[in-house]
């Protein structure tokens, strides 16, 4: 290591350019020193202020109680800052102490007003924290740029006239986490900029494969949305970043793997982990954990899957053809294909997009499988890491992938019905189940032991009404805004059908084919019929109400219709049209070099056209997002509330006597660990408690009463789904609620782990045969 990087600096110093650039280099480590320097020496800022010192001064007219100050009738609507204060640049935390009354039943859907931080000179980034009646302590986050000390800090109350709000104390709190973020931030920063600086500024020769740089440019235009400091409105946006503050709390409170949400919906619960796989958003919940604003982590998040995308994509299309160019058109045609696009910035929908850059694997999988007379190993394993790929990321995907491979199957039968094809498809199914069992079987579980709000049998959706006309999706442009206006298969794919039409009808007048590209076109034809079924599955000539009836609407007729919209089909089919054209363009290059070039430059220019329209229109068109008001937003949507519950009745988190005589006082929630004291009156009979908690199964309530001795008590479902505990005549003591996973839960998280270490270790081993032989 140390000879090449010795070799590197003098094959610098010796080319136009290499001392300034040397110059640069040294001045960049030592800047990256004294940051890590200052990030260590210093301690972290923390500072606390009573209401009525920071803010009396610029409202004498406030009313005070002591050190609070008080928001009342006295006092009319409007914005009230406070003294100013100074930080240093940095990420920190603030916690508001308060009390609010708007209603006299604690409903923490009814707010008096908001706090946030500003600065009159400094262009910050903060939250917006909404004080409400269910609580009396908020938490938001505030980011000061680096090289700005700030000396003109304010707190911000926008009071509404809307009850009382005592407010207490506030505290803030440097996120020290952060200073090592913004280390490795500027390292990535500079790393990048010297390596474009002394590739295309200096004379020193750098050897990257132009295949290396492309992708490079693919990815940086899939990922220009997210290169900004705002995001546009996507319609599931805001879901998302639901599930990766949740996340991020529950993995903060040492829950993992996650399995419920314990804060969400105002402390009642919910199992989105359980039946939508979280595994790939840990990574922006980490970070978010790491103080990096939730804008970023979703942008970082989004640009990471491009960046798999374009891997798994360039691995599948490399089995298609050895032509490189053809290779990356392949990538481009893939990653920058419409439909993707609108999964990602028009949809957000996460799941889908997710799914999508695990489909290219499933596809090499099935080529090495059911092309090779004999499956080994690295032949079946990406078939197996793109279905544990597609469990873990989006179940619907799963379904209709489901579906194509039967398709596939039916069509191939003879070809199938192999010994050695059986075994490697078995191999590789098997392998991606048990990867994947630590999510399936607490999915399996929770679907057979407990009925949410989306297995119950309410409003069946009818399919139709979400296919498309044939002159909707065949529109050469999608809109980058708006709910019905996108669902088109784009200019690229338009194009591109039309050259692998022209290929597939030349290929029947040409007997000059050999039998490598004879095995090609027959997977050409079979990926071409299967991309038309999914095109009529999408369209409105296929009789979706006709077969959700057939089947009945309350068995399986009504699970069919949880698909939601038929027009999610254009996810398969915009993994095989690339597929295709990746061979067509093969079959153009070796057979008919003439219109070779025109062919290759007019695909090329409508992925940038159709990717271009969508960032143009999106731009003048679309609404912006700013995700800064976390806790006005901490609910969930329904679809795995239990089936008697309602979002109305978390509007109130109390503990109510159902039955009995008793005092309930002190019920706290930290850390998502519930408690309550609990006095029974009576000493002859038992009394019943409602929790303000969602009886999910494989919840726990220990009787702490006794302790050291804690003893555990049964619990019940209420009318509203709420946990109903019964406790004994003459009870007086606390009783503790927390979620525990059951042991076949940890069973199936250790196949996982056992299963995963096993293909490391087999890969790594073969690896190293490799090296050795070489």
């Amino acid at each position: 290591m140390k000879k090449i990087f010795e070799k590197i600096t003098k094959n610098i110093i010796k080319k136009t350019g290499g001392i300034s650039i040397l110059v640069i280099i040294a001045f960049e480590l030592l800047f990256l020193g004294f940051i890590l320097l200052k990030s260590f020496s210093q301690p972290a800022f923390i500072e606390s202020y009573t209401a009525s010192e920071i803010f009396r001064i610029n409202n004498p007219e406030f009313n005070t109680e002591g050190n609070n100050i008080i928001f009342d009738k006295t006092v009319k609507e409007g914005v009230f800052n406070s003294n100013m204060f100074m930080v240093p640049s940095g990420a920190y935390n603030y916690y508001v102490s308060y009390e609010s009354a708007v209603s006299d039943e604690k409903d923490f859907t009814k707010s008096p007003g908001e706090f946030s931080v500003v600065s009159d000179h400094h262009e910050i980034e903060t939250n917006v924290s909404r004080f409400n009646d269910g609580n009396n302590l908020i938490h938001g986050r505030f980011w000061v740029p680096v090289f700005s000390s700030c000396n003109d800090l304010r707190f911000s109350v926008t009071y509404n006239e809307s009850g009382t709000l005592i407010i207490k104390e506030i505290k803030v709190e440097e996120c020290k986490k952060y200073r090592f973020v913004r280390v490795v931030a500027f390292a990535f920063l500079f790393f990048i900029f010297d390596f474009f600086m002394v590739l295309f500024c200096t004379d020193v020769y750098v050897k990257v494969s132009k295949s290396f740089l492309v992708i490079i440019m693919i990815i940086f235009a899939a990922s220009i949305p997210f290169l900004d400091d705002s995001l546009f409105k996507g319609h599931d946006l805001y879901f998302h970043f639901k599930r990766i503050v949740a996340l991020s709390k529950e993995l903060e409170y040492g829950q993992f793997p996650v399995r419920i949400s314990t804060e969400l919906n105002n402390g009642y619960g919910y199992v989105n982990s359980l039946y939508y796989c979280d595994l790939l958003l840990y990574i922006p919940a980490i970070m978010y954990n790491c103080a990096v604003p939730l804008i970023k982590c979703y942008e970082l998040y989004v640009i990471m899957i491009n960046v798999i995308t374009c891997i798994t994509s360039y691995l599948c299309v490399s089995k298609l053809t050895d032509n490189r160019n053809i290779r990356l058109l392949g990538v481009a045609f893939y990653v920058l294909g419409t439909y993707r696009l609108v999964n990602i910035n028009i949809r957000a929908a996460v799941g889908e997009y997710t799914a999508m850059c695990f489909l290219p694997l499933i596809v090499m999988g099935l080529y090495n499988i059911l092309v090779k007379e004999k499956s080994f190993f690295r032949d079946w394993l990406p078939f197996s890491l793109g279905i544990a790929g597609i469990i873990m990321s989006h179940t619907l995907t799963v379904l209709m992938v489901g579906i194509n491979i039967v398709i596939l199957c039916i069509i191939i039968l003879p070809k199938v019905l192999k010994l050695s094809k059986i075994a490697a498809l078995f191999k590789g199914t098997l392998t991606g189940i048990m990867l994947s069992a630590w999510f399936l079987i607490p999915f399996m579980d929770s679907m057979n032991n407990q009925t949410v709000k989306l297995q119950d049998c309410g409003e069946v959706i009818m399919l139709d009404k979400s296919a498309v006309s044939v002159i909707s999706f065949l529109k050469i442009f999608s809109s980058g805004y708006g709910s019905h206006f996108f669902m088109v298969i784009g200019l690229s794919f338009m194009v591109g059908l039309l050259f692998i039409i022209y290929c597939l009808y030349t290929q029947n007048k040409s007997d000059d084919i050999g039998s490598e590209e004879r095995i090609n076109i027959n997977i050409q034809r079979i990926l071409f019929f299967i991309t038309i079924i999914n095109l009529l599955f999408v369209s409105k000539y296929f009789p979706w109400n006709r077969i959700q009836n057939f089947l009945g609407l309350e068995r399986i007729g009504y699970q069919i219709g949880n698909l939601q919209f038929v027009w999610r089909f254009l996810t398969i089919v915009s993994v095989t049209v690339p597929v295709v054209l990746v061979i067509a363009m093969d079959y153009i290059y070796k057979n008919k070099k003439k219109i070779y070039g025109i062919s290759f430059a007019v695909i090329a220019y409508s992925i940038l056209l159709s990717c271009g329209y969508l960032y143009y229109d999106q731009s003048t068109k679309a609404i912006m997002a700013y995700w800064n008001n976390i806790e006005a937003n901490a609910n969930s949507d329904n679809l795995y509330f239990l089936e008697n519950s309602e979002f109305e009745i978390t509007h109130i988190s109390k503990c109510f006597v159902k039955e009995g005589n008793a005092v309930v006082n002190d019920y706290v929630k930290e850390k998502g660990v519930a408690s309550v004291n609990v006095k029974n009156n009576s000493v002859i009979d038992s009394v019943e408690i409602t929790m303000p908690i969602f009886a999910y199964n494989n919840y726990h309530i220990y009787d702490l009463s006794n302790v050291p001795v804690v003893t555990e008590l049964p619990y019940s479902m209420d009318e509203n789904g709420c946990i109903k505990v019964s406790l004994p005549p003459a009870f007086d003591g606390r009783i503790e609620i927390c979620y525990v996973e059951p042991f076949l839960w940890r069973v199936a998280e250790l196949i996982s782990l056992v299963t995963l270490i096993i293909i490391l270790f087999i890969w790594i081993k073969r690896g190293k045969s490799k090296i050795e032989k070489l």
